[in-house]
């Protein structure tokens, strides 16, 4: 590129410097926007083995956050968070689950298969179909709230069944 004063525009080389700067700073607000929106995340359990192994660590796009938190769909792996106590000390902890409940859904497990809204619903991802911890009764998912499982049943200790439901307020990410 040419860079002279003309006759015709002699404020060229100043509105350069203007996009210049203009341009360093969109360049900026982009890799903010992507180091907020995109992250990652260690996940010690291994409830969605064998998606996501034990001691894995996942990338998750923080716009399922809430207040877009109603507006996901069944099915969708989320990464969220509980508030645990051990040793008179408050931690987070992280886990992986996928979102079988919305607000207002009955949801249950009978005889290890998932009845949502009284309904039985075919589990193509599930690991290891034939076992199951317990059976869980029946529940309504509060609002604000859902209702998640992990792919392996067998480790249920990070969610809904041993939770409860889950808060849109906890949900870290898709």
């Amino acid at each position: 590129i040419v860079r002279y004063k003309t006759l015709a525009n002699p404020q060229l080389p100043e509105i350069e410097r203007y996009l210049k700067y203009l341009s360093f700073f969109f360049v900026g607000w982009c890799l903010i926007w992507a180091t907020r929106t995109f992250q990652c995340s260690y996940v010690d359990s291994g409830q969605m083995a064998p998606i996501i192994p034990k001691d894995g660590m996942i990338y998750y796009d923080t716009r399922g956050r809430f207040p877009d938190a109603p507006k996901l769909e069944r099915q969708k792996t989320l990464l969220y968070y509980h508030q645990m106590i051990q040793v008179g000390m408050a931690f987070q902890r992280r886990f992986v689950g996928r979102l079988i409940g919305l607000p207002g859904d009955k949801v249950a497990l009978e005889k290890g298969k998932l009845k949502l809204n009284g309904q039985i619903i075919g589990e193509e991802y599930v690991r290891d179909p034939g076992f199951f911890r317990d059976d869980f009764p029946e529940i309504t998912v509060p609002r604000d709230h859902f209702f998640l499982m992990g792919d392996y049943r067998a480790d249920s200790g990070g969610d809904s069944r041993a939770l409860g439901p889950i808060s849109a307020h906890s949900v870290l990410g898709i």
